[in-house]
């Protein structure tokens, strides 16, 4: 169990990599889920500072949603 602190609440579901292991995403559709994720942003204008932020949260979740070898 993870344990992830959000304000006053604590997460004790199970991991990122727990939760989507079973989806076997690949590289490739990883990198198109970005690239709407991108374009929803950006239709929804989002400022660049703050575009950059989501984009690297997400990033950082790559390596426990992404299968290798894909």
């Amino acid at each position: 169990m993870a344990f992830m602190v959000a304000g006053t609440r604590q997460y004790q579901g199970r991991t990122m990599k727990e939760s989507h292991a079973h989806l076997n995403i690949t590289p490739r559709e990883w990198d198109r889920m970005v690239t709407i994720f991108k374009e929803i942003l950006a239709k929804h204008k989002l400022p660049a500072t703050e575009t950059q932020e989501l984009l690297d949260i997400v990033e950082s979740t790559k390596a426990d949603n992404v299968v290798s070898g894909g």
